[in-house]
């Protein structure tokens, strides 16, 4: 009689298929956390070439392309002695519409003065890149537009 063979010896079914990139709020989270550790490439992993981040509301931008991107987030980032992010929420409205809310809080270099920030990112995506990230600084308003923007594009 032959023993049979050992479980663990047997290959993985060949039917099953398991994604391997994460799903739309994980990619979100993902780089706001690579926000808060200022991991340029974190950040950056899942923009389009041609990304836009706009910032109207707090008047900055647009920058328009990853380099513009990451050429600003540097800057930011060297201002600091002390930031964070933390994600309150995040919502996917759709394949191609998300929207994050995030509090940021944070001492610049050389002062004592903690800031404190509540803002909105509505992201818009495709083929599960960033194209285009707007910051609100009204949260309703940003859920409003992220609402809107997700019934456009269906």
């Amino acid at each position: 009689m032959t023993p049979s063979p050992d479980p663990v010896d047997k290959p993985a079914p060949l039917h099953r298929e398991e994604s391997t990139s994460p799903d739309p709020v994980q990619r979100l989270r993902a780089a706001f956390a690579a926000a808060a550790a200022e991991d340029l490439d974190g950040v950056t992993a899942n923009l389009a070439p041609n990304a836009v981040w706009e910032m109207d509301e707090v008047g900055l931008g647009p920058f328009e392309g990853v380099d513009a991107i990451r050429a600003f987030l540097l800057e930011w980032w060297s201002l600091w002695e002390e930031h964070n992010h933390d994600v309150d929420e995040v919502h996917v409205l759709g394949e191609r519409v998300g929207y994050a809310i995030i509090r940021e809080d944070g001492r610049m270099k050389g002062s004592d003065v903690v800031v404190e920030a509540r803002v909105a990112h509505v992201i818009e995506s495709v083929d599960g890149l960033v194209v285009r990230d707007i910051t609100y600084t009204d949260i309703d308003e940003a859920r409003a537009a992220a609402e809107r923007l997700a019934k456009e594009r269906g």
